[in-house]
């Protein structure tokens, strides 16, 4: 790591540092909730403008999401998520909250986006 200081940025270091020092185990875990890393496609609303996005993971206080729109820190959203399905029925996750940190795209990839939940329910959809 010492060898890369002064290339990126102080930022990008110090995220590069907390990433290394949390892979080593020298650094504890600062989020409240454990974290369920999962794949689920979402349908994200800002604004009443319809996004498709992609979970990455999944908690009780929040999620992270990866869609085609950069919204600012404190942009109220509204997901719906589909967490499973079965021949006859659908689990829907449907939640609003606030977005608290905001990963830029590089290149093309989609943005993240750290959401923390202020309300969410889940429902099952027969068909």
């Amino acid at each position: 790591m010492a060898a890369l200081t002064g290339l990126f940025g102080a930022e990008t270091e110090r995220r590069m540092a907390l990433r290394h020092a949390v892979m080593i185990g020298t650094h504890g875990e600062q989020r409240r909730a454990l974290r369920l890393l999962t794949t689920a496609s979402a349908v994200v609303y800002m604004n009443n403008e319809r996004h498709v996005g992609l979970v990455r993971d999944l908690s009780s206080t929040g999620l992270f999401v990866y869609s085609d729109f950069t919204p600012a820190i404190g942009t109220e959203l509204k997901l719906t998520i589909q967490l499973s399905r079965d021949e006859k029925k659908t689990s829907l996750f449907i939640c609003k909250g606030k977005v608290v940190r905001v990963e830029d795209s590089r290149n093309g990839a989609a943005v993240g986006m750290a959401v923390k939940f202020e309300e969410a329910s889940i429902t099952q959809d027969t068909q």
